[in-house]
């Protein structure tokens, strides 16, 4: 059952993962632009002011 529940998640994961990388294929210079804006907000918005 746990087993079963685990390799449930793991699959979901690689499919997301999976799907990014073809997105990232697809378009890599919009793609990476796009994750690493979010990455900069992100970090941006953890800094204590």
């Amino acid at each position: 059952q746990m087993v079963q529940e685990r390799n449930d998640i793991l699959w979901k994961l690689n499919q997301t993962l999976m799907r990014e990388v073809r997105k990232i294929r697809l378009n890599p210079i919009e793609e990476i632009k796009r994750v690493a804006m979010d990455r900069a907000i992100s970090i941006y918005t953890q800094v204590p002011m």
